[in-house]
């Protein structure tokens, strides 16, 4: 069966004449739109694309499928601004386990004023955020600046900063007195491998971290899941990296240790989103957290 994914997959490829070129627009692994290309192909009984090592271009029934899912999202984006601006609700994107801050308490305001409004929270990745944003499965995400897409018709507010920490144990044997990075001189880092990053790239950042730091030479252990980070950390299997605003940050076991980088914190929508709810709840924001960080 059809699905919107699909034909936006095959519309980015046919603009971009790169699946890898796709696949950064639409947040996804090469491999999920080669999937989403192959089954679209399936679909419709006819091959879409004439594929060589070098270059692709549509076939003669692509060209004309093209055609039609272009004017198809054409109608369906104008539908969906029609029901933007008659809608009564305001979705809502968070970082996995950033600390919410003023957020909820803006809502709930909101909510008092706006009766018939209806907020819903959605947490994920950036990733899987960033592509909700900009299919238009949430309005508003609350995000570190570092993780946003860029050059997507975002309209982006800044509402904080968070430092950069560092989380040992307290029971490592380091945790003890005062914290110098050279102490980590030895001990291993822990590291997430974030989604659609290659080891090999994540191997790169943690050792440049280390250097720039002044962490010292370690072993450096790369990880599929950040809990698996949190609790190799928590055990004292060596030490790891967290935001201020992630709730780790307030494990009572772990103790953390600030260093010299900052990051900031932001509120983005799409400049194209005509939901009124939206644009209220944004001058809610500019209003009470101007210069207020998430983790006050």
């Amino acid at each position: 069966m059809l699905n919107e994914q699909m034909v936006r997959c095959f519309l980015t490829v046919a603009n971009t004449e790169s699946f890898t070129k796709a696949a950064e627009e639409m947040f996804l692994t090469q491999q999920a739109v080669s999937k989403h290309i192959k089954r679209l192909e399936d679909e419709l009984g006819t091959e879409l694309f004439k594929r060589s090592t070098r270059s692709i271009e549509l076939t003669e029934m692509g060209e004309r499928f093209y055609q039609m899912f272009l004017k198809w999202s054409v109608e369906y984006e104008g539908l969906m601004q029609n029901i933007d601006e008659k809608g009564n609700y305001i979705r809502i994107g968070m970082i996995n386990r950033m600390n919410s801050g003023k957020i909820p308490i803006i809502a709930n305001e909101f909510k008092r004023a706006h009766k018939d409004c209806k907020i819903s929270f959605v947490h994920n990745d950036a990733i899987d955020l960033n592509k909700k944003l900009l299919d238009r499965e949430i309005d508003l995400m609350v995000t570190y600046d570092s993780f946003l897409p860029r050059d997507k018709g975002l309209k982006v507010k800044k509402i904080g900063t968070t430092s950069l920490l560092l989380a040992l144990s307290q029971n490592h044997e380091k945790a003890k007195g005062e914290f110098k990075p050279a102490d980590m001189e030895g001990e291993a880092f822990l590291v997430c491998i974030n989604k659609g990053e290659s080891k090999s790239h994540a191997m790169k950042t943690a050792v440049e971290a280390r250097k720039r730091f002044g962490l010292g030479e370690g072993e450096i252990r790369l990880f599929g899941e950040i809990d698996e980070v949190n609790m190799m950390t928590e055990l004292g299997e060596g030490f790891s990296f967290c935001s201020e605003a992630n709730l780790f940050a307030t494990n009572p076991f772990i103790n953390t240790y600030k260093l010299p980088q900052e990051t900031v914190i932001v509120a983005c929508w799409q400049e194209k989103n005509n939901n009124g709810m939206l644009r209220e709840f944004v001058k809610k924001i500019e209003q009470q957290m101007e210069g207020i960080s998430l983790k006050d």
